[in-house]
């Protein structure tokens, strides 16, 4: 892990509905020897309320608030409207959908001030982001006070590093089921073959690491010989992006960035996915048809754990960056995880979790996008 995605300071991501609960978790941290009560509050999307305090009531992003739309060029023309607040570099500023609340509850200068205060150590608590936050030197009671505060997906918030102000361009490499997509591919096909209920049991026992990914491949494949291959197209029409996905694409492009999807699933319904979503590259696995119908099984190598870090690898030195994101929910994408210089488990199984920088339990993009920039 290089020090790009260090950060001496905490941010909070909920779901606007859920915002009550960052309230709940300065307050805890105020009586646990955090500098936060004197520390400026800052608030982006969602609503705050009244016992926020005034500071931060005045702070919310206004409700016009510009945002790059994928597919315009922010570089020559920073001031057009898609292109939200350019700085001295043109780059766009991000605005966050007002479903989020983002709340930062002590800038670094703050934390550094703190330094010589109070019970300090750097153990290593569950905390929501393990690897990051672990690392770094907390005061004791308010390590304790993270290490117990619950996900967003229990009514909490998602506990992230504040990332730097400035990020150089990146290259992030998402999962695609139940990641980048709300569903898993293989299920929406299963379904057309009558052994839904068979493959999704095969599934999670992979995405847990309990199965080898190449053979439960195979076993879940096996069971769609003989469907359709207009099956295809069918599929595609239901598959559902995760909220913000073009946004956070866009966001990407403009920073100078690149974003690749990887999948243990099919290129058929990957393809036209990438393609919509105008992403540079995608990876999948084929699916054998013959005579109008899947055969069952599999045509050229399988993408499986170890193949998604060599192609993160290969996208990075063919994007020509410096650094890699990568995203995923389950066992198969942790050697994806340990190529990267940023972890992010989305959604995900406890292996992901164990295994992952950063724990996000929102599934939405948008809180991807405020782990990675200010």
């Amino acid at each position: 892990m290089t020090d790009l995605f260090s950060a001496g300071a905490v941010r909070c991501i909920a779901p606007a509905s859920l915002a009550a609960r960052i309230e709940d978790l300065a307050a805890l941290l105020a009586g646990a020897d955090w500098p936060v009560t004197a520390t400026p509050v800052r608030v982006v999307g969602g609503a705050p309320s009244a016992a926020m305090g005034a500071d931060v009531a005045a702070r919310p992003v206004p409700a016009g608030a510009a945002r790059h739309v994928p597919g315009v060029e922010c570089g020559a023309d920073a001031a057009a409207p898609a292109c939200g607040v350019g700085g001295a570099d043109r780059v766009p500023a991000l605005a966050l959908p007002p479903e989020l609340a983002v709340v930062d509850l002590a800038p670094q200068r703050r934390l550094e001030a703190a330094g010589g205060a109070g019970d300090r150590t750097a153990g290593a608590a569950p905390f929501a982001a393990p690897s990051l936050l672990a690392d770094l030197p907390w005061p004791r009671r308010a390590m304790e006070v993270l290490a117990a505060f619950p996900l967003a997906e229990a009514g909490g918030c998602d506990v992230v590093p504040v990332p730097p102000a400035q990020r150089p361009p990146l290259l992030v490499v998402s999962d695609v089921d139940s990641t980048l997509i709300a569903e898993e591919v293989i299920e929406e096909l299963a379904e057309a073959a009558g052994t839904r209920a068979e493959v999704a049991r095969i599934t999670e026992a992979a995405m847990r690491g309990e199965l080898d990914f190449a053979q439960s491949l195979a076993q879940r494949v096996g069971t769609l010989a003989g469907v359709p291959g207009t099956i295809f197209a069918e599929v595609s029409a239901r598959i559902t992006p995760r909220p913000f996905a073009p946004e956070l694409v866009g966001a990407l492009h403009a920073r100078g960035g690149r974003f690749g999807a990887v999948s243990g699933g099919f290129m058929e319904v990957l393809t036209p996915l990438g393609e919509q979503l105008g992403l540079d590259y995608w990876a999948a696995n084929t699916l054998e048809v013959a005579g109008g119908a899947l055969t069952g099984r599999t045509v050229g190598a399988v993408v499986d754990r170890a193949a998604k870090a060599t192609i993160l690898a290969d996208w990075l030195a063919r994007a020509g960056l410096g650094y890699s994101v990568a995203m995923g929910d389950g066992a198969n994408d942790l050697d994806m995880f340990a190529s990267s210089d940023l972890s992010i488990a989305l959604c995900a199984k406890p292996a992901a979790r164990a295994g992952a920088n950063v724990v996000l339990t929102i599934p939405h993009l948008g809180a991807v996008a405020a782990t990675l920039w200010r």
